[in-house]
């Protein structure tokens, strides 16, 4: 009785020893680490050019980051270098600048800070055209543009300038 037993029970754990090892050989090992993601935007020579323009823009040399980006197959670099040159604390842009920056590349990050520093040079001495247009399409987010945003439109409704 046990031997017939026996005989069932050394088949049935060679069988399935067979098939579990059939089944590990079939599976494919694991890679140690996953495959680089290649890029069919950002090639590994605008990669290197993106580090030595945004070290630049660490070192504030806006205009060596500038050029360094220029030459950049993806234009996304480019831009890149301009947003971190526009949002720096130590760079001083010009209101034009800003205002294309802001409306050509809406979304990206830290708008506000470019929107602050486009109404840090907005004054009474600009011209009423040009204030009048950013503030049609840019809602003032400083208590020093929403007084002035109050003079352009009083300016624009009268058709005057106040008087000093």
């Amino acid at each position: 009785m046990w031997s017939g037993n026996w005989v069932k029970l050394v088949i049935v754990g060679l069988i399935c020893s067979l098939a579990s090892m059939t089944a590990h050989a079939a599976m494919p090992s694991p890679s140690p680490k996953p495959a680089i993601l290649r890029s069919n935007i950002v090639s590994p020579e605008d990669f290197a050019r993106l580090d030595r323009a945004l070290y630049a823009v660490n070192q504030k040399e806006w205009q060596v980051a500038q050029r360094i980006a220029a030459g950049a197959t993806a234009p996304l670099i480019e831009q890149i270098i301009l947003h971190k040159t526009l949002i720096s604390p130590y760079s001083t842009p010009t209101f034009e600048t800003l205002k294309h920056f802001l409306t050509h590349y809406p979304g990206w990050p830290q708008e506000d800070i470019l929107t602050r520093k486009a109404e840090a040079q907005l004054t009474e001495e600009t011209p009423l055209s040009v204030r009048r247009d950013w503030f049609s399409t840019n809602p003032p987010i400083t208590a020093e543009a929403r007084l002035l945003a109050a003079i352009t439109a009083t300016q624009a409704n009268e058709g005057t300038t106040l008087p000093a």
